[in-house]
């Protein structure tokens, strides 16, 4: 029990720990004006079409997706689908005035350079702590997951992509700012979270976790 306890703890702290993180990242990652992630990119996007608060609008795009996640795909749900789901966008909406004032949006291409490769890495370790605890995903991040098990022919991969690609698509028509920063944090997180994952692994997580 104590075990249980001290571990399943831990595993709380880390995702939490973990999506703070990442929403500092995806709010530093603004700043090199490079474009951000499509979910949190393609929530402001609408928000501001519709002229309502980025948290009041992904809060509400989360509830419309837990739907989805609780009729069909309920083994993903956890403790984690709902920090991720009312914590994550309230980090990001706290911290982006905060970098607009002290990092401001560099016109130079390597402070920019910078800082995208510095937001890539905050929001990679800050995923991998939030996937090392598998506590569960959010609302948004499970919808590929419970569509291949419904559609196993078609590759995760693929039904992520395509998910990603529509909110792409949406910063597009609402002319939101796209760019490398948008296909990097598409495409690119994989290894830098692989990496992560196994320090975390290695030296934070006790074995029998």
């Amino acid at each position: 029990m104590k075990i249980f306890l001290k571990t399943t703890g831990l595993k709380t702290l880390l995702c939490l720990l973990g999506n703070f993180i990442i929403g500092v990242g995806v709010a530093f990652i603004k700043s090199a004006a490079f474009g951000i992630d499509p979910f949190n990119g393609g929530c402001m996007a609408l928000a501001g079409a519709l002229g309502v608060p980025y948290t009041l609008f992904t809060l509400c795009l989360n509830t419309v997706l837990f739907i989805a996640l609780l009729l069909w795909g309920r083994r993903y749900m956890n403790i984690g689908t709902f920090i991720n789901w009312f914590l994550l966008c309230y980090v990001v909406d706290f911290f982006m005035p905060i970098f607009a004032k002290t990092v401001g949006f560099p016109a130079a291409l390597l402070p920019r350079l910078a800082i995208l490769i510095g937001g890539v890495l905050t929001i990679s370790f800050g995923l991998a702590l939030y996937q090392c605890a598998d506590l569960g995903v959010s609302p948004y991040d499970a919808l590929p997951l419970y569509l291949h098990d419904h559609f196993p022919k078609i590759k995760y991969f693929w039904l992520r992509v395509l998910l990603d690609s529509v909110m792409v698509l949406i910063m597009l028509l609402c002319k939101a700012q796209t760019g490398l920063g948008t296909v990097v944090l598409m495409f690119g997180l994989g290894p830098f979270v692989q990496f992560f994952s196994a320090v975390i692994q290695k030296f934070i997580l006790p074995k029998r976790v």
